[in-house]
C-alpha cells in the first residue's frame, strides 16, 4: 500500500487539518487550513497503515535499516562480481537499499553510453522475465526474500546470455 509521511511542528501541520479538534462535537478547526491532496491523503486506511509502519520501525530501530543495507550491498556485490567474471560492461552501485548502474571510474563517455545501452537492453529482458526494476534504478526492502533476489540474479544472467545469444552484447 503506497504511504508517506509528513512530520513537523504542530503550528506548521496544523495547517493541514486544523489542530487539534474532535470531529462529531462542537469543536471546530482552530486554525485555517490549506489546500492538501494525495491519492489516500487523509484516508482512514493510509493513516492507519502509516502508523502500523511507523510503530515497527520504531520497535525494530535501526538495525532493520542496517540489516537492510547490508544485504543490500551484498546483492549489488554479487551482481558486480558476476558482471566482472563474464565480462558484461555494467557496474552497479548502491546507497543504502537503492541502486543503479553507474559510470566505470574513470571512464570517458562513450563508456557511459555502452552502459546505459546495456542497461537498457537487460531492464527490457528483466520486464519479460518478470522483474521490474525501474530504468532509474531499482531498490530493494524488507518484504524482499533470499529467493526473491537470487532470481532476480538468476533472470539478470539468462538475459545477459540471451542478449549475447543475439549478439547485443560483446
Amino acid at each position: 500500500m503506497p504511504i508517506g509521511v509528513i512530520a513537523g511542528k504542530a503550528k506548521y501541520m496544523d495547517r493541514i487539518d486544523g489542530g487539534m479538534w474532535n470531529f462529531g462535537d462542537n469543536s471546530s478547526p482552530q486554525v485555517a487550513t490549506t489546500f492538501f491532496a494525495g491519492t489516500y491523503c487523509k484516508h482512514p486506511l493510509s493513516m492507519v497503515a502509516a502508523r502500523a509502519v511507523l510503530q515497527y520501525l520504531k520497535i525494530q530501530g535501526s538495525a532493520l535499516q542496517d540489516k537492510l543495507n547490508q544485504r543490500s550491498f551484498d546483492f549489488i556485490q554479487e551482481i558486480n562480481s558476476y558482471f566482472q567474471e563474464d565480462g558484461v560492461p555494467i557496474k552497479m552501485a548502491n546507497c543504502g537499499s537503492i541502486f543503479n548502474a553507474v559510470p566505470f571510474e574513470n571512464s570517458a563517455n562513450a563508456t557511459k553510453s555502452v552502459i546505459s545501452e546495456n542497461k537498457d537492453l537487460i531492464y527490457y529482458h528483466l520486464i519479460h522475465k518478470g522483474v521490474f526494476i525501474r530504468s532509474g534504478g531499482g531498490l530493494l526492502s524488507t518484504a524482499h526474500t533470499d529467493e526473491d533476489l537470487d532470481f532476480v540474479i538468476q533472470a539478470i544472467k539468462e538475459s545477459v546470455k540471451e542478449l549475447r545469444g543475439g549478439g547485443f552484447l560483446p
